[in-house]
């Protein structure tokens, strides 16, 4: 499906509004977030979004995230849903994400999935990493085992590797779970230089890149990047401040319907 630019810039003022919404229930709890990725390049470079962007990203630490869940349970206003494995039984997809309830933005690779499809802003979960090497690639790949073997994507028909064979029965164990996050992911925050965003497998940043939010304007309001946000987009994407040639400003998103007033279910029964 084509997107215009008129309907583009439709979706971006409701992801807005979930934004500011995230926003304004973690600055009243006390939560760090930060805006992630792209999201970060359009506050530094655009003061808002990447003009041909039709998503949004934010970090948030592990901890953070879990109080965040915790809260909107009762905070987060009726317009929305936190969406992630446990919310929405169907979502196999490994990060969270709140989405806009009565709107509809539905990408290929989840169509067929029972799931909320409404407009979304996603949250990528990060976690302390070992400062060594070769306990950050085990860490990345038990993470990758267990999350996969958690939403089914690995099973013992589809799966022929031994180790992954061996883990999947452990991965539901939660006796197993307890003992794995007791060793890698609170033993290693004592004096880890560096954490990784546990949803996108293999992204490692340096810890201090994050430190204490800062305020940046975003589509005239104000809201949160890593405090070294331009240390952080240079480790990741080099030379942030060029945008990409022409053509390559598009969309990443394969998206099959779009409605800003109804929710999938409701108009595709």
């Amino acid at each position: 499906m084509k997107v215009d630019k008129e309907l583009q810039r439709k979706i971006q003022l409701k992801i807005l509004e979930i934004l500011l919404e995230i926003d304004r229930i973690c600055i009243k709890h006390d939560i760090k977030y930060y805006l992630a990725y792209g999201t970060t390049i359009g506050a530094i470079r655009h003061k808002g979004f990447i003009p041909w962007d039709d998503d949004a990203d934010i970090h948030m630490f592990k901890d953070d995230y879990e109080k965040f869940k915790k809260i909107c349970e009762k905070e987060l206003g009726k317009e929305y849903f936190l969406q992630d494995e446990e919310t929405d039984k169907e979502y196999k997809m490994f990060l969270p994400k709140v989405r806009m309830n009565n709107t509809a933005f539905v990408q290929d690779c989840t169509e067929k999935w029972n799931i909320h499809h409404g407009i979304y802003v996603d949250i990528f979960i990060l976690d302390d990493c070992p400062n060594n090497k070769s306990l950050q690639k085990m860490n990345i790949k038990i993470r990758k085992y267990t999350e996969c073997t958690k939403r089914g994507i690995y099973n013992k028909e589809n799966t022929k590797n031994f180790i992954k064979k061996a883990i999947m029965p452990l991965a539901q164990n939660q006796v197993f779970l307890k003992f794995w996050e007791n060793c890698i992911y609170n033993n290693c925050s004592k004096d880890t230089n560096f954490c990784i965003d546990i949803n996108d497998f293999g992204n490692l940043f340096p810890r201090d890149v994050f430190g204490t939010p800062r305020r940046v304007e975003f589509e005239g309001h104000m809201l949160y990047v890593p405090e070294k946000a331009e240390e952080y987009l240079t480790y990741y994407y080099g030379d942030f401040m060029t945008p990409p040639p022409p053509e390559k400003r598009v969309s990443h998103h394969d998206i099959t319907f779009i409605d800003l007033e109804n929710e999938y279910k409701k108009v595709n029964r």
